[in-house]
């Protein structure tokens, strides 16, 4: 027996797929856009934002279990991965994997050291033509770290300056991180005693050592700078590794209050701006939190970008005889 399909398609409606298989553009259906798509846009994007969190919890999961569920070691990794940016991401998560958390809860009472060990083990201090007083010290104090714990490091090649701002140097960015891990030695269990958005910010007020005020990188005077975390790049921090720290340490505890703490800082922060919400935003949709922009990044990522126009509502909207 043989059922022929085609009499039973609405060749419209075939069309309409095809076109949309077949688009060129960044969103297969741009071209398509109309303006109450908006409005059904923002109904489906908290859900999208939780499916984004819910693989990020996947990630999360599987770096506990390879570390025995040590949550603060598997907290400080996620963190120094976004302490990188998108330019040195990968390398940060890295120089998270090499360095054991409890060296920094056992010599968090000494600033130099704990710079001194985030420096050495990154590949920055073995540069013997610079004689600033301040690096000089970094490498003593490593040099005695190093033997003492046969710490392995990170080449120098690895980290990327060009086609970034200064204040986004990796060098600088270390000792941002030197200075917030300086100050707490149970970041997670901290995390934990937390309820409301503003102490999440205060977390986040450290003053990194005096030498980055006038550098950006070691041996080159600047002029006086600002060298605390900008507004914006705690923002990031708190939607990339401490919203999806809650959601995790909730769902794998059973303790809804963290998932739900969780979605009520994505409602609370502002979204983010990048080439993919940009996008959404020339289509005609304001996003205003990090839900709305952890959302369309999950739907562009999971299903724009992937021409999976059956599975998005606007999509079967558009399909619909």
């Amino acid at each position: 027996p043989t059922l022929e399909l085609m009499p039973l398609v609405d060749k419209a409606l075939l069309a309409q797929y095809l076109y949309l298989k077949k688009s060129k553009a960044v969103i297969p259906c741009a071209p398509l856009w109309k303006e109450q798509f908006n409005q059904d846009l923002q109904m489906s994007l908290p859900s999208m934002a939780i499916g984004r969190l819910e693989s990020k919890v996947e990630i999360f999961t599987a770096l506990l279990d390879d570390l025995n569920q040590d949550w603060n070691q598997a907290f400080y990794i996620q963190l120094s991965k976004y302490f990188g940016g998108t330019t040195n991401k990968a390398t940060f998560e890295r120089l998270g994997k090499i360095i054991p958390f409890n060296l920094f809860s056992k010599n968090n009472y000494d600033p130099l050291r704990i710079e001194a060990l985030l420096f050495g083990i990154a590949g920055f201090l073995h540069n013997t033509t610079i004689t600033d007083d301040y690096y000089l010290a970094l490498q003593r104090e490593y040099d005695v770290q190093k033997a003492k714990y046969t710490l392995h490091e990170i080449y120098p090649h690895e980290w990327k300056f060009g086609k970034m701002l200064p204040a986004g140097f990796p060098t600088i960015r270390l000792a941002q991180l030197a200075a917030l891990m300086t100050k707490y030695q149970d970041m997670a269990e901290r995390l934990l005693s937390i309820d409301q958005l503003n102490d999440i910010y205060e977390l986040f007020d450290t003053q990194p050592h005096p030498y980055w005020k006038t550098h950006y990188v070691f041996g080159n005077e600047v002029k006086s700078k600002n060298t605390l975390l900008t507004h914006e790049f705690i923002d990031r921090l708190i939607i990339n590794a401490l919203v999806p720290f809650y959601f995790a340490y909730g769902k794998l505890r059973s303790q809804d209050q963290y998932i739900d703490f969780a979605l009520d800082i994505l409602d609370k922060v502002k979204t983010e701006k990048n080439a993919v919400i940009k996008i959404y935003h020339n289509l005609g949709y304001q996003p205003k939190t990090a839900t709305d922009s952890q959302g369309l990044l999950h739907l562009y990522q999971e299903l724009c970008s992937k021409k999976n126009c059956t599975s998005c509502g606007i999509g079967r909207k558009l399909l619909c005889k």
